[in-house]
Parts: structure tokens; sequence; C-alpha cells
């Protein structure tokens, strides 16, 4: 018998919620004139491309087409981008489209509208050091949007949903953000200061005013921890598997007990 592989069957039930969710809220679907459509004010993650790769992803959807049409949000008489910039760089630049599909939200809200952005990059892999980045400039987003009533819940929750971590790991960038000087972040985002290092002093400092988040080693731990207890799921899986076929029931309640208990504790 096959091995279950929880993790694939949790990732895939995560990408089937989320293509549900996102089918739900999806806009209306038109193609819009290249030439109406204006970019986001603030993105910055478009930072990383470069023309090179704008060319690379030209080709690529010059032999299979546009996969994902972009997301665009109404602004007047025009369409602002939070979803696809690098695309649509590709496709104006080297492919020359005149009109291009796009999902079309309406949406009054300013900062609503720089939340699209930032949800529409949330699956994208990034280092520690631009996580950083990203917690301040999320943070200063979400607190706007608290204090203005749009959005409802922990600051945590959300932090820790767009960046993609535990709100354990939420609480660490936090402790950085507060106790790094600016200079001392600048060093993390040009590589001139370790991130172990600024994680280090972020702790220290945290010590000494009383505000500690917890040891980025002890994070780890943590976190890699899931992985046996996961593996003694499948193992327990695997098993009463087996029983069943075999007709056993007593058997099959007594190993998934004793299983489920090692697994929770």
């Amino acid at each position: 018998m096959k091995k279950l592989n929880l993790g694939n069957i949790n990732a895939g039930l995560n990408s089937l919620k989320a293509a549900t969710d996102n089918a739900a809220q999806n806009g209306r679907f038109e193609l819009i004139d290249t030439a109406l459509i204006d970019f986001a004010a603030k993105n910055s993650y478009a930072a990383d491309d470069n023309e090179e790769s704008y060319k690379e992803l030209a080709a690529n959807i010059d032999e299979v087409g546009l996969l994902t049409p972009l997301g665009v949000i109404v602004n007047g008489n025009r369409y602002t981008l939070f979803s696809g910039e690098r695309r649509f760089r590709a496709i104006t630049t080297y492919l020359h489209w005149t009109k291009v599909p796009c999902y079309v939200f309406e949406t009054k809200s300013v900062r609503k509208a720089q939340l699209m952005l930032h949800q529409a990059n949330a699956s994208r892999e990034y280092t520690p050091q631009r996580k950083l980045q990203l917690y301040e400039e999320y943070r200063e987003l979400l607190e706007e949007m608290k204090e203005a009533g749009e959005i409802k819940g922990g600051m945590q929750e959300h932090l820790a949903k767009l960046m993609g971590v535990s709100e354990r790991s939420v609480r660490y960038y936090k402790q950085m953000s507060e106790q790094l000087t600016t200079e001392e972040k600048d060093d993390v985002a040009e590589g001139r200061l370790d991130i172990k290092e600024a994680r280090e002093r972020a702790v220290e400092r945290g010590r000494e005013t009383g505000n500690i988040a917890g040891s980025g080693e002890k994070e780890e731990k943590s976190e890699k921890s899931e992985k046996p207890k996961q593996d003694k799921l499948e193992q327990a899986i695997l098993k009463v598997l087996k029983l069943a076929d075999k007709e056993d029931p007593e058997k099959v309640t007594a190993l998934l007990n004793r299983y489920l208990r090692g697994y929770m504790g």
C-alpha cells in the first residue's frame, strides 16, 4: 500500500479551499484595453523583476497563452493593476497586446486595494530578510484599516495569514521591527547584517526592555517538531487501514486511539 502523505493531502485541501474562496470573490471577467491600465502606486514586489524575466515570461505566454487573468480595480474611467504586474509588463513590452483578460473588482478604499495587492503576492517565497520588510508594510496598512473599521480580528492573525508564517513567528518579526534601528534594518536588507545576528540583537534588547518574543532557535524547533507527529499519524492510518481489510474492528479502534493519543501528545 502506498504511504499516505498528509502534508500533500493537507496542501491539496488548502489549494481547493483557496480556489473555492477565490472563485466566490472574483470580480467580473473582461477584456481591458491595456492603455487604460495603471500600475499600483506602492508595489514593492516588482523590485526583483527585470527585463530578462519579462522577456522569458513573454515567450512563455506567447507559447501557452495567459493562463491566469490579471487583477484590476476600477478607478474612475481607468483601472489600477493589483495582480500581475510582471505579466502585464511582459505582454505590453514584448507581445504588444492591445487588450488583456482581467478580473475586474470594484472598491472605493485605497487601503483595500493595497491589501488585495499584498494578498495577490502572498504565495511567493520570501527570504527572512524580505519578510521583515513585508512585516512592516503589512502592519502599517493593517493598522490603518483597523482604525478605519475595514478589518476585524486580531492583528497577529491577519499578519500571519499574509506572511504565511505562524503567529509566534509574527511576534518575532515584531520584535525585530521594534528593536532594530533603521540602519540595522537597512543592513539586513542589503545582506550586511546576518538575519540570525539581527534576531539575537532584537532578543537581547527585548530582554533589557522586558519585551521578549522568544528565541529564533526555539521557533525553528517548534515548527520542525510537527513533522514527527505527522509521521506518527500517517503510520496510524496505514495500520488502521490494514486491520480494516482484515475486519478486526476492536484492534482498529484500540490502535487508532493509541496512535492519536501519541499524535496529540
